[in-house]
């Protein structure tokens, strides 16, 4: 055995002792990423994997309707359907005008006609006492006369009226609105009637009074800021004040009309659309009420 430079040398061994290095790792690109094994079951069980699907779809949503996921070979997976938006509150409709005849004006034409058969066809002597008596009247008669008429003619005339200006009132102002004109303006005619000739041997009867009324009132309900309705106005208008005219000239001139043995005044006509007038006037005084 030997020493040199400090070393120990054997023959037939090695010179110094040395570790040997570890086994270098193989070498991996940048490109490369490691691999992640999918378990067994993603793969052998399709229902798992629709089932994940499912999940997904019920988390996050999707474009469309929710419904039924199904493959070949699994059971249908349904999902909840979405409620529908709730329906916007519908606005109460305001019933439609037709054009045809109110209830008001149903019973008034009925009542001018019930009478009408009872006091000429049927002749019962108390439908007498609903004529207004200027000799001796009762305060009854003020209001029943404007119901009662003459002879056919009277009736069917003012009738005629009727139906057309007293619907023409009720859609503008409602079933109310005709019989207080009706009423009113009826009144008001038999009134003047007896107050031109009191305590005399006349017998006053008849809707004319309250016919004019009902004129002036749907006349000037048309009157608004329309082509329409200003071309209505104009129409009807330059009939109702032609029909107001003459009256005022037969009256002026003392002249009446017999009908029947029994005398209708003008004057009477005059105070109805008078009448007429002046409900207008204290009716658009009132407050408008909101709808």
């Amino acid at each position: 055995m030997s020493l040199t430079k400090g070393r120990c040398a054997a023959p037939g061994g090695v010179v110094g002792a040395h570790r040997h290095p570890p086994p270098p790792l193989p070498l991996r690109t940048r490109h490369q990423r490691p691999r992640l094994r999918r378990p067994a079951a993603d793969n052998d069980d399709p229902a798992a994997a629709l089932n994940q699907v499912s999940d997904i779809l019920r988390k996050y949503g999707s474009g469309g309707s929710a419904g039924e996921v199904q493959s070949a070979g699994a059971a249908p997976v349904t999902t909840a359907p979405r409620r529908p938006a709730p329906a916007p509150p519908q606005q109460p409709q305001q019933p439609a005008r037709n054009g045809g005849m109110g209830n008001g004006l149903f019973v008034i034409l009925s009542l001018n006609f019930a009478l009408f058969m009872g006091a000429n066809i049927l002749k019962l002597p108390a439908l007498g006492q609903l004529t207004l008596n200027h000799w001796a009247p009762q305060w009854w008669q003020f209001g029943t006369a404007i119901f009662c008429h003459a002879n056919w003619e009277h009736l069917s005339s003012n009738a005629f009226a009727l139906l057309v200006f007293g619907r023409m009132v009720e859609e503008e102002e409602g079933a109310l609105g005709l019989w207080l004109t009706y009423l009113l303006a009826g009144v008001g005619g038999t009134l003047a009637s007896y107050l031109t000739a009191p305590h005399t041997h006349t017998i006053s009867l008849g809707a004319s009074g309250a016919v004019f009324g009902l004129f002036i009132v749907s006349i000037i309900a048309k009157f608004k800021p329309s082509l329409k309705r200003l071309l209505e106005f104009v129409i009807l208008g330059q009939f109702v004040v032609q029909q107001v005219l003459g009256e005022f000239q037969m009256a002026t001139a003392g002249r009446g009309v017999a009908i029947g043995g029994m005398q209708v005044g003008h004057v009477a006509h005059l105070a109805g659309a008078a009448v007429g007038v002046l409900l207008v006037v204290l009716l658009s005084k009132l407050p408008e009420t909101a709808d």
